[in-house]
């Protein structure tokens, strides 16, 4: 298993033929995400429409966390309150 960084991951998603092409060497089923770079992946979309697209395109992928309840969370509350209106 690869663990892929969220750098990557951006690039490939942003079209980037030469990361496609490395990520397809290595093979999708022999990558894996943490939970952080998940984390890291929701927090740069802009609203929910963008954040249902990123889920779609990971939701592939095995997510590695290194402490379960942790990391679920975490990732629960940034994808809940991310986009919430603070007035």
């Amino acid at each position: 298993m690869i663990l892929c960084d969220t750098n990557i991951l951006i690039s490939a998603f942003n079209g980037r033929t030469d990361t496609i092409e490395h990520l397809e060497l290595i093979g999708f089923e022999n990558i894996i995400l943490s939970s952080i770079t998940v984390m890291e992946l929701f927090q740069g979309m802009s609203n929910k429409h963008e954040l249902n697209l990123i889920k779609k395109k990971i939701k592939f992928y095995d997510i590695i966390h290194i402490d379960n309840f942790t990391s679920e969370q975490a990732i629960s509350l940034i994808e809940k309150f991310k986009l919430t209106i603070v007035r």
